[in-house]
This record gives C-alpha cells, sequence and structure tokens, in this order.
C-alpha cells in the first residue's frame, strides 16, 4: 500500500543553482505558508512529523526552527519516530551551491537546553533522495548541550562525532567546510578560530551541486525550538590583514587593515562591508563592546560601532581602511572585537560571498598588559624542523611581581617556558618564549592553527587577573591527506595502487543489491 506521506514542500525558486547566499534574517517570512518565494533560499523540505508545530520563520535577525517528532537520520535506516508509516524527515531550509564552500552560521537561543533530544545546526544534502536521504550534519545536540556531527548514506546514519566538552552557549559558531568530497566540521567561541570536531568525512557519493542550509530535528515527541542569527553560504573570496590588530585606548591609536580579494579579478564593482561584531559569550558587555572602536575609510569616519563599505571598482582587488580606539572611563582590561568581512557584486565570483574575519585587541588605558612581539608571526612544523620565538613584557611598572603562566588549550603545539616573573626592576625587559608544534597523527588542514594562552597574577590589583588575548600559531602539516585523499585513492594511504583496485572491487561486489544499507555507488 502506498505510504501516505502527510506534506513534502519542494519549492525552487529558480533552476540555476546559486553560487553562494548571505541572509541575516532580518526579513519577515514564514517559510511553512509561503515557500521560498522572494526570498534567496531555493527549498523547504521536510515530512511527516507533528505538522501543527511546524515553524521555520525569520525576522528581527532571527530563524526560528521548530518541530515535533522528527529525525535527521537513524540508525538502520529507522525515520519513523510515531510508527504512523510515514518518515519523519525534519526540516530543512536550503540553497544549493557547486564544488567547494563553507557553511558559517550562529546558534542564537533555545526553549529548553535540557529537553531530550533536540538538535539543530548545518546540513549538506543530495538533491536526488531516489536512494534515500544522503547528507552531512553538524549541529549542537541539547542532551550533551554540546555539539554532534552525523553522516547519513541511503537513509541510514553510519557515522557519528561529537564535540560534548565545548558547550554550545560557549561555542555557539558552527562551521561546515567541503573541500573535494572531504566535509569537515568545526566549532568556534568567536568565528575567527576554529575547532575542528573531527578530521571529517569523505562522500564520493556526493555530487558537485548540493543542497546546504540549516535544519532542526527533535527525534521526540517533545516539543522543541531553536534560533540562528544568521547563514553565511559560499567562499572565502577576501584576505584581512594584518590578523590581529591591536589599538590602545590611550592616544585612540590606529591600525591600518588591508582587505584583498582573492578570486579572480573582479569584472564588475565589488562592495565589501566589514561590520563589527561582539563576541557572544562575554557576558560583560562593557568588555565587549563594538563601540570601542570606531572603522576609518576613504569617505572619513564612522560612528564607533558602525560597519563599513568600501567599493572596488571592476579590476580593482586591494583596498586599505583603518580601525581606531575609543577612548572611555571604564575599566575593561584587554577587549576583543570581531571584524567580520562580506562581499557582494554583480560579478558572481564576489556576489554574496565571505571574507577572513579577524579579532581587534582594544588595550584599556586603566590597567596594566602585556607588550607582546611575535615578529611577522609565529611557524612551526609537525617536523618539528621549524621554532618560533616570541617575546613578553609589561606596559608600565608593577607595585609588585607579576607572574605570567603560559598554556596551549588545544594541544597544537608546547612552550617553553611556561611562567614568566616580572619584577619592578625588570618589567621593560622583554622574556622570550620558544613555540614547538606537537607531531600528531591526526589529518589536518595545511597550515592549521594553534592558540597559545595566558594567565596573569600579582598582588598588584593593576595587573592581576587582566586578559590577555590569545596568540595564533601557524602550523605546517606532515600528515598525508592534508589537502583531501584522491578519487582513486579508495584506502586512503595516500599511494594509488593495486590495493584501491582491490578495495573498489570488493565495494562493486557488495553492492549486487544497489539500495543495500551501506552500499557505496562506485559506478
Amino acid at each position: 500500500m502506498m505510504r501516505k506521506v502527510l506534506m513534502v514542500l519542494l519549492c525552487l525558486l529558480w533552476a540555476a543553482p546559486a553560487v553562494a547566499l548571505i541572509d541575516t534574517f532580518d526579513a519577515s517570512h514564514n517559510f511553512v505558508a509561503d515557500g521560498v518565494a522572494g526570498t534567496d533560499w531555493q527549498a523547504v523540505v521536510y515530512s511527516g512529523g507533528n505538522l501543527p508545530s511546524l515553524q521555520i520563520q525569520s525576522g528581527n535577525g532571527k530563524l526560528r526552527l521548530q518541530s515535533q517528532g522528527t529525525t535527521a537520520g537513524g540508525w538502520d535506516g529507522v525515520w519513523d519516530i510515531n510508527g504512523d508509516g510515514t518518515a519523519d524527515l525534519c526540516p530543512m531550509l536550503l540553497t544549493e551551491v557547486t564544488g567547494d564552500f563553507v557553511l558559517i552560521t550562529r546558534f542564537a537561543g533555545i526553549n529548553d537546553l535540557s529537553v531530550d533530544h533536540q538538535a539543530a545546526g548545518l546540513v549538506v544534502r543530495n538533491p536526488d533522495n531516489s536512494a534515500g536521504e544522503n547528507m552531512v550534519q553538524s549541529a549542537f545536540f541539547s542532551r550533551w548541550t554540546g555539539h554532534i556531527a552525523w553522516n547519513v548514506v541511503n537513509g541510514a546514519r553510519t557515522g557519528e562525532a561529537g564535540a560534548t566538552s565545548l558547550n554550545v552557549n560557549q561555542y555557539s559558531y558552527m562551521k561546515l567546510e567541503r573541500v573535494g568530497n572531504l566535509f569537515t566540521p568545526s566549532v568556534s567561541e568567536d568565528g575567527v578560530n576554529w575547532t575542528p570536531m573531527f578530521a571529517g568525512w569523505t562522500r564520493n557519493d556526493l555530487p558537485q551541486t548540493v543542497q546546504v542550509g540549516l535544519f532542526h530535528a527533535m527525534f521526540s515527541q517533545n516539543l522543541g525550538w531553536t534560533d540562528f542569527d544568521f547563514l553565511y553560504a559560499g567562499k572565502q573570496a577576501a584576505s584581512l590583514s594584518p590578523l590581529e590588530p591591536t589599538v590602545e585606548e590611550e592616544g585612540e591609536t590606529t591600525q591600518t587593515m588591508t582587505i584583498t580579494l582573492t578570486g579572480p579579478e573582479p569584472i564588475a564593482d565589488v562592495y565589501v562591508d566589514v561590520i563589527p561584531y561582539a563576541l557572544p559569550f562575554n557576558l560583560d558587555p562593557e568588555a565587549n563592546d563594538p563601540n570601542d572602536i570606531r572603522l576609518i575609510g576613504p569617505d572619513g569616519p564612522q560612528e564607533p560601532g558602525m560597519p563599513l563599505t568600501l567599493h572596488f571598482p571592476a579590476g580593482t582587488t586591494q583596498k586599505t581602511f583603518v580601525v581606531q580606539a575609543v577612548d572611555d572611563d571604564y575599566v575593561e582590561g584587554l577587549e576583543q572585537i570581531g571584524l567580520k568581512v562580506l562581499t557582494y557584486s554583480e560579478d558572481p565570483a564576489y556576489d554574496q560571498q565571505l571574507g577572513q574575519w579577524t579579532l581587534v585587541t582594544v588595550i584599556d588605558d586603566e590597567q596594566g598588559h602585556l607588550i607582546m612581539d611575535t615578529g611577522e608571526g609565529l611557524v612551526v612544523d609537525e617536523n618539528q624542523t621549524m621554532t618560533a620565538e616570541f617575546t613578553v613584557s609589561l606596559s608600565h611598572p608593577p607595585a609588585e611581581d607579576v607572574t605570567v603562566s603560559i598554556t596551549t588549550p588545544d594541544g597544537q603545539t608546547a612552550v617553553s617556558p611556561i611562567t614568566l616573573v616580572f619584577t619592578p626592576e625588570n618589567y621593560l625587559i622583554p622574556q622570550t618564549v620558544t613555540v614547538t608544534a606537537v607531531d600528531d597523527d591526526l589529518v589536518e588542514d595545511d597550515p592549521h592553527t594553534g592558540r597559545i594562552a595566558f594567565a596573569v597574577s600579582s598582588d598588584d590589583p593593576f595587573y592581576h587577573g587582566i586578559t590577555v588575548p590569545q596568540v595564533t600559531v601557524i602550523i605546517i602539516e606532515n600528515n598525508c591527506g592534508a589537502w583531501g585523499y584522491s578519487r582513486f585513492d579508495a584506502n586512503q594511504d595516500c599511494v594509488v595502487d593495486l590495493l584501491d583496485v582491490a578495495v573498489l572491487a570488493s565495494q562493486w561486489l557488495q553492492c549486487t543489491h544497489p539500495h543495500a544499507v551501506d552500499c557505496i555507488d562506485v559506478r
């Protein structure tokens, strides 16, 4: 008997694949009632579940996804939660991208973080679901209050990985990146420094053009909703330097920044938005306020905290702007304020694409701070043939000794020494710290990054407990596969030989029934 599908809604906005999408969800739109008409999205997909509870609603800078009795995939291909014969496919808001891409969103709210078993986040989906759902997903998971990633093949969840220790309220940024056929999920506190959840999944079966977007799944008859405050889907099309700009309240110092378009020479005018933003996990508004910087462009300064738009005429690939500190009377220590970069153009290479993001460090003039010199940047390699050095000193004479403890929270590097002590006599003398990469067995990006953290203690309240920004280290990878595996390297040993032919033949023989669970289409 034909299974009764309560609803499958698939609304196409245009036939040609979109290359990028930026949506900050400012416009009010009901995607359940009105589909994707009048938006940049291409499809809404769902079926089954408790349909009266379904909600996909944007407005006021948020997208709310709500469902009940839905699933993003099950072990052994089980999707029917309530046993009514309908596959309870979770609601998804989707667009299409072709080739490599980066998806970024930020978790912005939930009805109940302790409710079982809510998940929501980023999804990559094969538009052709004739063999069952084929998806890669990266989401928060309320049962852990952490993060989870799922690999769904022909309707069955064949892989699961989690980052349970990274609380979603702090690590609220989520990224899912495609390079070739490798899909890698990451999470971040600030949208700039990303922590990979694991090495990623290789999906040779997913086509070059896929659907990407946001999803929500409840996995029970509980009602749940999740808010997101943007989705960016595209490629990184602009770089920003220097990577770690610093300005000081004292004298309202400035830092000149350079934006370089990194794609082909633009064939149409490009407009680049530089947008200050607050780091959401920081609960002290005075220590994380975009109004403590102003951006200065060719037409003069913006108001503190306001975005700046730079115009790149066709053929232009580089422009500069200035970041300036704004002095105030608050005791803030060191602040870090985000800058995100987005590009717009009639040239598709730059239309709604992403630029590099960075953190601006603002040095308060009501507290002491560390002076760090990293030269032209810290670069090390996992073969440990390259080490790097930086120096540390104090900005003002302390009344008591100051102890600086140095750690590497991500375990990517090691430092020596791990403790520095400054006295009223030697506070101006730079002390040297040596950085070495940790040689691990993980296949990571080449290059990838590590972070160095600092804690300051002293009986002098001018220095005790001051905030010190982490330092970024560039790490050169030494494990094969860092750039992705060749499609012909079936066993992923970085050598294409007869063993790969044997693996291919074995997969073929296991798939005499083309719709069998875990069958990989090797045609």
